[in-house]
């Protein structure tokens, strides 16, 4: 498969979305759109990185990558019944926010980091001011395709500068 990139560079460089996910398949789903329908290149920790810490496979990953997009499935249940998103996913959001901000730092308006949010998944105190797309899981997760298509369009052509 021919991957979009920056055209005009020596490389022509992939433009790359890097997924966070948890355990249910919905990743699978949002990696095929984002490889078929939008032709950006995925990195998936789950397809490429294995015996390393959780923090050198997320460094490893992501230091190719232009943006990311985290699933924040409802996989895990507590004790009294809340359902939330497995605590890597968290972790990861965290650090690719951190990344993606040192990375595009002078621009105040990009947000490289795109949350797919199932409904009945708790957000943590830390992450309640992240703007996600939320969609429910009785429907599925392609409800938010359309959005996850403009938003990363728009990331990809607010990134252009950072190529030239």
């Amino acid at each position: 498969m021919g991957y979009r990139t920056y055209k005009g560079l020596k490389d022509n460089t992939k433009f790359s979305v890097f997924l966070i996910h948890g355990k249910g398949d919905d990743y699978k789903k949002v990696k095929k759109f984002i490889e078929s329908k939008l032709q950006f290149e995925v990195r998936a920790i789950v397809d490429e990185f294995g015996n390393e810490t959780i923090f050198k496979q997320v460094r490893d990953a992501i230091s190719d990558c232009d943006c990311a997009v985290a699933i924040m499935s409802a996989d895990d249940i507590l004790a009294d019944g809340t359902k939330y998103a497995r605590p890597n996913v968290t972790l990861e959001i965290g650090y690719t926010i951190g990344f993606f901000d040192l990375l595009y730092w002078d621009d105040d308006k990009l947000v490289p980091v795109v949350i797919l949010r199932d409904k009945e998944a708790y957000i943590p105190s830390d992450l309640s001011g992240v703007k996600y797309r939320q969609y429910d899981n009785t429907i599925g997760i392609e409800s938010v395709f359309d959005d996850l298509e403009q938003t990363l369009e728009g990331i990809f052509k607010s990134i252009k500068k950072y190529y030239k």
